[in-house]
């Protein structure tokens, strides 16, 4: 069979095409509630995380390795659970622990900080670039500074 043009457009003519390009209707949104009777806890060990997010100026602690347990259990119902932060004198014991010395710590304490910054100067690169006047400019790089502060 030869394909020509004509076939090409023929779907367009169609009656399903031309419900497909019609604006969906709005759907009234319901509530959903989702439920889990199963959980796979899966438990690592704790060292240097480059991939996690630092709180402070102490390097970041995450999973680190092949996990060490696996562990299935029942979900209850009425169950609710909660994630913490590590605070900074946990994270600096947790990376002691994991075998970092006093300076190996300070050394990435001082690239973290490094990388921080770069990130903080390529982001206003953007947004002067981006921005119109020197006022939207300076409210822009306060906001993003505030932002990248918070994170840290």
């Amino acid at each position: 069979m030869e394909f020509t043009a004509m076939d090409d457009l023929s779907c367009l003519f169609d009656r399903h095409e031309k419900s497909c390009l019609r604006k969906p209707e709005k759907r009234s949104r319901k509530r959903r509630r989702v439920t889990f009777a199963m959980a796979t806890e899966y438990t690592f060990q704790v060292g240097y995380g480059e991939s996690t997010l630092p709180d402070g100026n102490l390097p970041g602690v995450g999973l680190c390795g092949t996990p060490i347990k696996v562990e299935s259990s029942g979900v209850k119902d009425d169950s609710r659970g909660m994630v913490y932060r590590y605070s900074l004198r946990d994270r600096y014991l947790l990376l002691q622990r994991a075998g970092f010395t006093r300076e190996n710590i300070l050394a990435l304490m001082h690239e973290q900080q490094k990388l921080h910054e770069s990130r903080v100067c390529s982001v206003v690169e953007q947004i002067t670039d981006k921005c119109t006047s020197r006022d939207e400019e300076l409210e822009m790089i306060r906001r993003v500074r505030q932002c990248l502060m918070t994170s840290r």
